[in-house]
């Protein structure tokens, strides 16, 4: 097994980021792995070894860069009274990331496996484990031409209350809530399809 960790540069700073693929000749098919809330930690260092195993070249990046290089985070005991810090910290830098900021991230990782000699050129996979499960959608949509596929691992927030309202205003501003989009510039067609959207999904709108 191959392992490095390349300082990748963003423009808004260095994203650290972890690589492992088989020790003999590749080219080998990239996976890029996107970790979860607790942040980069040997647990899943391994998951992207057993996918190297197989033969997989796998690029996990810090997604925290731009707060912390690195995160001490237990996640068997963040919902302990004792560890109340750490819990914040993880929502506070999970909560920092956007939708633009990890797209933009993913071209610079592509950037950079253009001149890596044991990543195959051409289209890649990509994994997120719960917080980055919405991120794994985000990419194959916004690079459809480099992703062959994706898998979401119990992913969080894929679909929001905002989503099901409707309303362009409320995605943007990530204010939905059950009041079903009695907000600003969600006129009573957004109200009602909301409400529809709702009731689909067995919800009460009220």
């Amino acid at each position: 097994m191959q392992e490095k960790v390349v300082d990748l540069k963003t423009k808004d700073g260095v994203m650290n980021t972890y690589v492992f693929h088989p020790d003999r000749p590749g080219p080998f098919p990239v996976v890029i792995f996107y970790m979860d809330s607790v942040g980069v930690r040997e647990e899943l260092s391994d998951m992207c070894r057993r996918l190297a195993t197989v033969g997989y070249y796998v690029v996990m990046p810090n997604m925290y860069y731009r707060m912390v290089r690195c995160v001490d985070l237990d996640a068997n005991r963040l919902w302990d009274p004792a560890c109340a810090d750490k819990l914040e910290l993880m929502w506070k830098l999970n909560r920092h990331l956007t939708n633009t900021m990890v797209m933009e991230d993913t071209q610079v990782i592509f950037d950079f496996l253009a001149n890596e000699p044991a990543a195959r050129q051409g289209k890649t996979g990509c994994v997120g484990y719960c917080m980055s499960g919405r991120y794994v959608y985000r990419a194959m949509g916004v690079f459809p031409d480099r992703m062959a596929v994706g898998a979401s691992v119990y992913g969080a927030r894929l679909v929001t209350v905002s989503d099901l309202f409707g309303c362009p205003a409320l995605a943007e501003s990530g204010q939905g809530s059950r009041d079903t989009g009695r907000r600003e510039g969600c006129g009573e067609d957004a109200r009602n399809d909301g409400q529809r959207r709702l009731r689909a999904w067995r919800i009460d709108p009220r």
